[in-house]
Formats: structure tokens, C-alpha cells, sequence
């Protein structure tokens, strides 16, 4: 299963949220900007790509209300939608959000009717038979697979190959979530950066709306 999700902050701890749906970047009381699914006319939304081919798995739409004050992997964004890939940077003001898949195996049971014909699991080296309990692979974030194996020469691959991985797709079970880096501290040069790059940003933006 491939799932989206939205990375955000929250008085400096990383917060996830699912993409499932829309959702509008909306100013709380403090100042902050945090994600809701309630909508939002005048403000940044980010939205599910759907069927989109991969790597596509979101879009921006930055409305003329904000242009200026979003900007995507260090690159100002103008008025219109705007494509995303896994682990995109969209900043709103001060605020972070990321974008990412998550991807965890399923697990079913062989059905023919469902699943391919004569379909070979990679692993086992066996045609899977009607009733073999089955994991399908994910894929990795830019990919998807779908592959076939035998739920216990999945296992047994698990616990016995250091490195193990999808033949086909190279996912590996246990990394299949991704997480932003950590906050800088307040005193890293990181942050210091930050700070100056925010600021050149609003000074700019205030220059603009300046007689």
C-alpha cells in the first residue's frame, strides 16, 4: 500500500498528517500555518495527484493572495498549481511542509480469478496456487511494483538476508516511511541561515507591496 503524507510543525516537533485529501494551509491564532481539510478560497492548497504518473504525487495551488510567500525546494513559486515529488519542500512564510510516501507490503490470499496467471514467486522459485497467502510489494516512493511473492518466502527472506529487497523494485521492508530532517537548533549555522533567507524573503515582499 502507497500512502501520501504531509510533514509539518508544530513548536519545533516534526507532525504528520495523511494526503488523502485536500488540504488548505490555513494561519492559526499564533501566527503559524498548519494544514486543515476544511476549504480555504484564498489560501495554498495541496492535493492528492491521484492518477498522475509517478513521480508526480501532489500538486501546490498558490492562489494570487500569496504569491510571493511560497516557495518550493528554494525556488519562489508564482500564481497557478504546481506539481510535487516525494520529499518536495513547500514553504509557506516561516512554516515547512513536506510532502512523501509511505509504503507498507499487503497482504492477501492467491486468487486467480484476481491475481496473474501462473504467476512465479521471485523468491520461492514456485507457481503461486489458489489459497497461497501472498505479499504484494509497494514499490519504492518513486515507483510502484506489485509484485507477487509467497507471504513465507517474504519472511524467511526478512530474518535470513541482511540487505533483502524487492528483485524487481528494490523496496526494502522497514524503510518504506520517510521523515524530514530534524529542526536545526536555534544556534547552528543551519538555522542561522534559515533565519537570514526568511528574512530576505519578507523583505522582499514587503518591497513589493510598497508604493
Amino acid at each position: 500500500m502507497r500512502r501520501l503524507a504531509l510533514w509539518f510543525t508544530v513548536a519545533e516537533d516534526r507532525q504528520k498528517r495523511d494526503l488523502d485529501v485536500p488540504l488548505w494551509l490555513v494561519q492559526d491564532r499564533t501566527g503559524r500555518f498548519i494544514p486543515v481539510g476544511v476549504e480555504h478560497a484564498a489560501c495554498v492548497r495541496i492535493t492528492p495527484a491521484g492518477d498522475s504518473p509517478c513521480p508526480i504525487i501532489a500538486q501546490v495551488l498558490v492562489p494570487a493572495t500569496v504569491v510571493g510567500q511560497v516557495v518550493l525546494n528554494g525556488q519562489e513559486l508564482p500564481e497557478g498549481t504546481h506539481f510535487l515529488r516525494h520529499a518536495d519542500l513547500v514553504e509557506l512564510g516561516d512554516d515547512p511542509f513536506w510532502v512523501a510516501v509511505d509504503c507498507d507490503p499487503d497482504e492477501t490470499v492467491y486468487d486467480s480469478a484476481v491475481h496473474p496467471a501462473e504467476w512465479t514467486c521471485g523468491l520461492a522459485g514456485t507457481v503461486l496456487c489458489p489459497g497461497d497467502s501472498l505479499v504484494i510489494c509497494p514499490g519504492t516512493a518513486v515507483a510502484t511494483c506489485g509484485a507477487l511473492y509467497r507471504r513465507d518466502a517474504w519472511e524467511s527472506a526478512r530474518k535470513t538476508l541482511k540487505s533483502f529487497h524487492c528483485p524487481l523494485c528494490g523496496y526494502t521492508p522497514g524503510r518504506g516511511h520517510w521523515a524530514p530532517p530534524a529542526p536545526p537548533s536555534a544556534r547552528s549555522l543551519p538555522r542561522l541561515f534559515q533565519v537570514v533567507t526568511r528574512a530576505s524573503r519578507r523583505h522582499d515582499m514587503e518591497s513589493r507591496v510598497k508604493p
